[in-house]
């Protein structure tokens, strides 16, 4: 039986793109043939998409090819001298091997399995990468500048001049609403950092986005590309919080009725206490307090956006005019509108009526002897 066999000088091959590699098959017919052997010889690359053949010649120029067919003799190998250029994409490297039908005789191969050698072309491509994104401050602010840094990679062993990385701002609802283009020179294997700027207009969640080499054209055989709108690891995008960091914060003072307050006695007041819908997204502490003759107390409520709460005060009276006041502020914020954040309000305490010393009968029969006093 006939075994003829080709082989390739390695098992796999790689370049960059457009690099020529020198290489060799060799093509044998084993020696238990007992006849010469005419074969028909190829070498080619094979990619997704088309079949290139290759050119090649003996090592040996004694040894004569016919065009692409050889004779061998039980036992002769014949190596060749190959020249490929590496392709953009994957492909392989073959070699293949089949006897020359001969009229009137059948041809029987003992293994066909090894008339054609095979190895992967693998391209060493450009690798550009955006790696971060950078923003300060870490939440932003309606009305105020956000400052940012793009962080970006050149994962090659080849430079590559004024290359390009986009940025997009968009808004919850998909719109972009703020671009910009950054150009750099980035040497082998160098990473940079890129600035950006932007200014939300409004608070809410916005997405900062940025990619390097957007139109594959700089290098155009750059990996990891795909299509559509910000492919492969060419692109990195971050969730950007923007809010209003001040919340409004108001209060209202306001006391228990009562006809008559007199000096010494009590008062029960009140502080209503209400935050705005605006401002961060969580609950706010607001620090209240209420001052006043011989009174000043302090306590601390939490209110979430559109809050109220009212916290109830007990005020010192003495005589004459009393004028108590609450405040309230946030704690942790800014309040939007400082005008409203404290309230007042004024009672007038009458003397206890004392009777005149020595008139024990109306002493003892209204007050005990401890003097005239209301509460309300």
């Amino acid at each position: 039986e006939l075994e003829l066999k080709a082989e390739l000088e390695k098992d796999s091959y790689q370049g960059k793109p457009g690099e020529k590699i020198d290489t060799t098959a060799t093509f044998s017919l084993a020696p238990e043939y007992n006849f010469a052997v005419t074969a028909k010889l190829r070498v080619y690359i094979e990619t997704k998409n088309d079949i290139i053949e290759l050119p090649f010649s003996p090592v040996d120029p004694a040894k004569k090819l016919n065009g692409n067919k050889y004779t061998f003799r039980p036992g002769e190998s014949l190596v060749v001298n190959v020249s490929f250029t590496v392709p953009n994409g994957p492909a392989e490297l073959v070699a293949h091997v089949d006897a020359v039908p001969v009229k009137g005789k059948t041809i029987v191969e003992a293994n066909s399995d090894n008339n054609e050698a095979r190895a992967p072309i693998s391209a060493t491509l450009p690798n550009l990468l955006v790696t971060g994104i950078e923003l300060a401050p870490e939440q932003g602010i309606p009305g105020r500048e956000t400052s940012g840094t793009v962080h970006v990679l050149n994962r090659s062993d080849r430079g590559f001049k004024n290359t390009l990385t986009v940025w997009k701002i968009r808004k919850a609802d998909g719109s972009v609403y703020d671009e910009g283009s950054l150009y750099c020179d980035l040497a082998p294997g160098e990473g940079k950092a890129l600035p950006l700027k932007f200014t939300p207009d409004a608070g809410g969640l916005y997405s900062v986005a940025a990619m390097i080499n957007p139109n594959h054209d700089n290098p155009p055989d750059e990996v990891n590309y795909l299509n559509g709108d910000w492919p492969g690891d060419n692109r990195k995008e971050v969730a950007y919080q923007v809010e209003y960091p001040c919340t409004d914060v108001s209060v209202t003072i306001y006391k228990s009725y009562s006809a008559l307050y007199f000096a010494g006695n009590g008062v029960r007041l009140y502080a209503h206490v209400s935050r705005a819908d605006d401002g961060p997204a969580g609950p706010v502490d607001v620090f209240v307090r209420l001052t006043g003759p011989m009174t000043d107390k302090t306590a601390t409520v939490t209110l979430g956006r559109g809050e109220s709460k009212t916290k109830k005060f007990g005020g010192q009276l003495v005589e004459g005019l009393n004028t108590f006041t609450a405040s309230a502020w946030p704690v942790g914020a800014e309040d939007c509108a400082p005008g409203n954040n404290a309230s007042s309000l004024s009672v007038n305490a009458e003397k206890s009526y004392e009777p005149p010393q020595g008139d024990t009968s109306v002493d003892a029969g209204l007050t005990g002897g401890g003097g005239l006093y209301w509460y309300r």
